[in-house]
């Protein structure tokens, strides 16, 4: 899901989001157990 950071302040702040983009990956339980932030790289 994509969220407008500039519209949702709140969960900036409650997920410690430093920059944009940043990326999640949840468990079935909705716990974040991955993060990446940043523009992925390109391949060399």
């Amino acid at each position: 899901m994509e969220v407008d950071a500039e519209s949702r302040l709140d969960l900036v702040r409650r997920l410690e989001v430093h920059g944009t983009p940043t990326v999640f990956v949840l468990d079935t339980g909705g716990r974040v157990v991955r993060r990446a932030g940043g523009s992925p790289a390109r391949p060399t």
